[in-house]
């Protein structure tokens, strides 16, 4: 029989919920965290996402259409004069500096088509 999450959740509330005293809820609370440890269940664990270019918009650049106070606010370099992000035009490359090296990301295009050989914006 295993047990998802919420299952375990519900169980577990319910058990503590009909404990009465505090030694039991102590108890309790232990074989909880033995069976963490046992069973490898890390609530503070993260995993990492998937980098894909679309993901590496790191650095705290903005895409088209989001609020910005000026061009370096922007992924594009382009910010309007209603202080909004705009997109890179044809023929131009949409390249965002991150940690792995300039990416082509087609957010950025105003077609939001990219040209794969060309890594410019269609």
């Amino acid at each position: 029989m295993t047990l998802d999450r919420q299952e375990l959740f519900d169980a577990l509330t319910v058990r503590v919920a009909d404990i009465t005293e505090r030694r039991a809820v102590l108890r309790t609370l232990g074989k909880l965290g033995l069976a963490m440890v046992v069973f490898g269940v890390h609530p503070w664990r993260v995993s990492a996402q998937e980098l894909t270019p679309e993901s590496q918009l790191v650095k705290g650049c903005k895409l088209p259409g989001q609020k910005c106070s000026g061009k370096n606010d922007c992924c594009a370099r382009k910010c309007a004069s209603d202080h909004r992000c705009g997109c890179v035009g044809k023929g131009k490359s949409p390249a965002v500096k991150t940690p792995l090296g300039p990416v082509p990301v087609k957010a950025l295009c105003c077609t939001n088509k990219l040209n794969k050989l060309k890594e410019t914006c269609k």
